[in-house]
């Protein structure tokens, strides 16, 4: 399975969100710690470093107390309850949104941010 994975997920460019495309800019490879300054941990228990001009985003989490029958949208008898089973967490992402119209908006990532014409 491991090196069927790679393979596989070249296949991804949609992640379920209106404008949840992503581009895969090469083959994915595995490695046993992350790179430096590349990630933000989303479940820190203490306050972390963020880009000043970078973009505000919510996203949504699952709590310790969520099952997969809770999360069943089918079964009318189980709800899903906020701050509990489902969490919401505040991150800053760093990029910076470069333009945008009504069919798309581009972001860059703000140490990068040199590069742009504008």
């Amino acid at each position: 399975m491991q090196t069927l994975l790679p393979t596989l997920l070249l296949q991804i460019n949609y992640l379920g969100k209106r404008g949840g495309f992503l581009q895969i800019m090469g083959q994915p490879q595995s490695s046993r710690e992350l790179p430096a300054g590349h990630f933000i941990q989303l479940t820190a228990t203490a306050l972390q470093d963020f880009e000043t001009t970078g973009t505000l985003q919510m996203l949504d989490d699952c709590g310790p107390s969520l099952t997969f029958a809770k999360a069943n949208i089918y079964d009318a008898s189980t709800r899903i309850v906020l701050h509990k089973d489902r969490v919401l967490r505040h991150i800053v992402l760093p990029y910076q949104l470069i333009r945008s119209s009504r069919s798309y908006s581009w972001y860059q990532r703000t140490g990068e941010m040199e590069t742009v014409e504008r």
